[in-house]
């Protein structure tokens, strides 16, 4: 990948993304000499996000990353610690794999200091704009896989024949709709399980361009959940 490929799209210039990254490298490449990595209150890191909450949307903050919107198709995932740099290179590690699950993945540091990753739409409204009677969480819940369990293809079966009787009024009301998120939901559970990704929410979940549904956050793998979790 290269970083001119990353501005498909995007209002950001080349030099601009370029500066940019740069300044967040420096700030990492300071923080990364101290044992107790954080770039919490970090004098560099306190400028770049000076910036980033001054020009930018924040879209989330988990335990170990932060998520900023660089413009309406881009997004920049930047790692807290080292739990965060695991976690992107995961991402990509899954991305490079499987990129027809995940969202695009434009950039990245090969260290996992940061991605810079496709904006997709939430799941709840495309749900919504399918005018279809299923909320985002409810779905999340059949996706989810606890990948402790001795997961099989049959186990995987039944989720989604569980979630077709539970929303079986739904079916009829749309049905063509409801085919394809039955088939959608066989080949997320089926990625999570084999992938063994951990905890999998209906914020984590969304809708690329194309249409399908695909994992937004899934860094949390069973390596990265033993070692740091």
């Amino acid at each position: 990948m290269d970083r001119s490929g990353s501005l498909r799209g995007s209002k950001m210039t080349l030099k601009m993304l370029n500066d940019f990254l740069y300044q967040i490298e420096c700030a990492y490449e300071d923080c990364i000499k101290s044992d107790s990595f954080e770039f919490e209150d970090t004098p560099k890191f306190d400028k770049i996000f000076d910036v980033l909450f001054s020009k930018y949307y924040k879209i989330g903050s988990g335990s170990s990353r932060r998520v900023f919107a660089l413009d309406k198709n881009t997004v920049i995932k930047m790692a807290k610690d080292r739990r965060g740099m695991a976690q992107n290179l995961v991402e990509v590690r899954v991305f490079e794999k499987s990129p027809d699950r995940v969202a695009k993945i434009k950039w990245y540091h090969p260290k996992g200091y940061y991605l810079i990753v496709e904006r997709c739409s939430s799941l709840w409204r495309f749900l919504e704009d399918k005018d279809v009677n299923i909320d985002a969480s409810d779905f999340s819940d059949y996706v989810d896989i606890n990948v402790k369990e001795h997961y099989t293809a049959k186990k995987v079966d039944n989720i989604v024949k569980n979630f077709v009787r539970e929303n079986k009024d739904e079916a009829k009301y749309k049905p063509a709709v409801f085919k394809m998120l039955a088939k959608q939901i066989k080949e997320l559970a089926t990625f999570i399980w084999k992938n063994k990704i951990h905890d999998i929410y209906d914020d984590q979940l969304g809708v690329n361009k194309a249409g399908k549904i695909i994992l937004l956050d899934y860094g949390m793998d069973q390596e990265v959940w033993e070692k740091y979790y």
